[in-house]
This record gives structure tokens, C-alpha cells and sequence, in this order.
């Protein structure tokens, strides 16, 4: 939290956040200040998150070391820039269609 409130002074924006690992795997948490155990059941700690006023985010929903995530997330995921075919091989056919929001460039 310290970087957060010295962000401005960089200008920079801090957002206060955190990986926790869940019994599914993995789930970034933004807008939280409050520490969220590890190993709760995946529904559990996004319930956490959303009750400290933060969201949830799956940093990684292709890695098949981390599959566990992926039957809870309901929209299609957006591979990130980083994402590539030899590490992720449903990424480059997992993009979403139409309006929905992405967090890579075309």
C-alpha cells in the first residue's frame, strides 16, 4: 500500500492488488487493501474481493499448468500481448467476437 500512496508522486497511478492462489488456481484481485487468504475455494474469494470492494481478474486462463480457473469465468477470455501459440495453444482461437471488451490490440 505504501506504493500506491507514492505513485502520485511519480506520476503514476497505484492500484492496490493482489495474486491469490484458490483451490481452482489463480486470481488477481485490484482494489483491495485487505489480505484475502490463499487456498479458499475459488467462489469464496472472489466473494472476499467483491465484498472489499475490488475485482477479480484470471492473469492467466491458458496456461494448462493453471487450468483449474477455467470452468468458473463465464465470459471468453482475451489472451494478454504476452500470450503466445507455443505457450497458450487456444489463444489464438479463444478471442472474443463482436462488442465485448478486450484487454489486447487487434
Amino acid at each position: 500500500l505504501d506504493a500506491v500512496e507514492m505513485a502520485p508522486d511519480y506520476g503514476l497511478v497505484g492500484i492496490p492488488g493482489m495474486e491469490i492462489t484458490t483451490a481452482a488456481g489463480h486470481v488477481l484481485a485490484l482494489g483491495v487493501d485487505e489480505l484475502i487468504p490463499a487456498n479458499l475455494p475459488f467462489e469464496e474469494t472472489l466473494d472476499r474481493i467483491h465484498a472489499g470492494g475490488g475485482i477479480a481478474v484470471v492473469p492467466h486462463p491458458f496456461q494448462s499448468s493453471r487450468h483449474g480457473v477455467a470452468p468458473h469465468i463465464s465470459p471468453a477470455p482475451t489472451p494478454s500481448k504476452c500470450t503466445t501459440p507455443a505457450s497458450s495453444p487456444a489463444a489464438p482461437t479463444a478471442r472474443p467476437s463482436g462488442s465485448l471488451p478486450s484487454t489486447t490490440s487487434p
